[in-house]
């Protein structure tokens, strides 16, 4: 009986120190026990890098102001570099700065055709827009999907 009462006891005060596996189910594995996590500091320049990087493809350049028949994008470069990438036949008026700047470039651009234009500002009339991929300054930019003329200005605006 002595044996029974301390076998008793003393799986009475597993449960109650909360041991493992002592009140767990049988066939049951034990909980790890909890972790715990310490902040990780992170070292900051403490003094602004004059380096700057390259404009990445995957960074989309977005206008600065948007319409239903065009848009306007802001670039800090003192010129402004655009290419051209027609997957299908599409019109294009390339001009100068603005609408009624001087004429760069009016034609049809054949699927296929890169063309790439260099100015302080640009202007171009897209006829068929979803059959151009256009990147400035070799970032793309986005059009939107339209069956109409879509006009876009590139403004250079150095820093």
């Amino acid at each position: 009986m002595a044996m029974a009462v301390a076998i008793a006891v003393i799986a009475f005060s597993g449960i109650l120190s909360g041991s493992p596996g002592a009140h767990s189910r049988p066939g049951a594995t034990p909980s790890a026990p909890p972790t715990t996590t310490r902040p990780v500091a992170l070292r900051l320049p403490t003094t602004p890098t004059s380096q700057t990087t390259p404009p990445s493809a995957s960074v989309v350049l977005l206008p600065s102001s948007t319409g239903q028949s065009g848009a306007t994008y802001t670039v800090t470069t003192s010129s402004v570099d655009l290419s051209l990438s027609a997957a299908n036949r599409c019109w294009v008026e390339l001009r100068s700065v603005s609408a009624s700047g001087p004429l760069v470039y009016a034609g049809v651009l054949s699927a296929g055709s890169v063309r790439s234009f260099a100015a302080p500002g640009l202007w171009l009339r897209l006829g068929f827009p979803e059959a151009v991929r256009i990147q400035v300054d070799g970032r793309p930019i986005t059009l939107p999907a339209s069956a109409d003329p879509y006009d876009v200005t590139v403004q250079s605006t150095p820093a």
